[in-house]
């Protein structure tokens, strides 16, 4: 069987702002005559635009990781023209598989990052003191709405992006020689460059495998998962404002930063 299943697509990237941005855009944008929010308008202003340059790091990469797997895709379908019935794996490996994993190794690092700052941003909804990590602030219960959010995120896929990022960052790659493969299965053959499913593992001799575990499968999950985060963010930062509950701190965003929790 030599047929060629097909990539998955890349999901909808839209142009403008991530939602928590325009929220916030709104708000200032509205209100920037409103002399006793000095602080507040200008933090909302500086600090979105750092969550957006992540976020648009991630869609690059995204789109780079993409285009890679759909020019290994071109190359193994040429290639299973030649390979005969006893064939069940062809691989490839060279700087351009590199390529895919430095990708999604900086992909890991925007997410992170990302989500630092949005713990940031929603310093100015929470009462209690500044923290600068969206772990800290995750696992806060006097959070409002916001605590049900975040605590979601970081059970069901935060935690497991973590685990990714330490594996890749403090520990070690995939492996020693990393590939991109097409492998045979028995509903056609799979273009994969393959990931562990215990990432917390951080130890080569110790990974298991998964055919449904591989780079850009994952890189479009944690992608959505974030899109999803910041619409329902979003959404409470406009109800809340409505109703007249954000913000609720104003001032003091900026100082006291050797006071911040790290």
């Amino acid at each position: 069987m030599h047929h060629l299943l097909p990539l998955r697509s890349l999901p909808k990237m839209p142009l403008e702002s991530p939602k928590v941005v325009r929220v916030l855009d709104t708000i200032r944008f509205k209100h920037y005559e409103k002399d006793d929010w000095g602080e507040f308008l200008w933090f909302i202003r500086e600090y979105p635009r750092i969550y957006r340059y992540h976020f648009m790091n991630v869609q690059h990469r995204l789109k780079c990781i993409h285009k890679q797997y759909t020019t290994f895709h071109a190359a193994f379908s040429g290639k299973l023209s030649e390979a005969g019935d006893e064939m069940f794996q062809i691989k490839l490996s060279d700087e351009t598989v590199y390529s895919i994993y430095w990708d999604f190794e900086a992909l890991l690092n925007a997410v992170s990052s990302g989500l630092d700052v949005l713990a940031r941003i929603l310093s100015t909804a929470y009462k209690g003191d500044i923290l600068s990590k969206f772990e800290k602030l995750a696992r806060k219960d006097d959070f409002g709405g916001y605590s049900a959010l975040l605590q979601k995120a970081r059970s069901s896929w935060v935690k497991h992006l973590k685990d990714y990022r330490n594996c890749f960052v403090h520990s070690t790659s995939v492996d020693t020689l990393l590939s991109c493969s097409c492998t045979r299965y028995s509903n056609g053959w799979q273009v994969r460059c393959k990931l562990p499913i215990n990432p917390n593992t951080r130890d080569i001799v110790y990974f298991r495998w998964s055919r449904q575990c591989e780079v850009l499968q994952k890189a479009i999950a944690i992608y959505r998962h974030w899109v999803a985060l910041d619409r329902r963010i979003a959404i409470q930062l406009e109800r809340d404002f409505r109703a007249g509950i954000y913000p609720v701190r104003t001032e003091n965003l900026f100082a006291h930063l050797s006071n911040m929790q790290n």
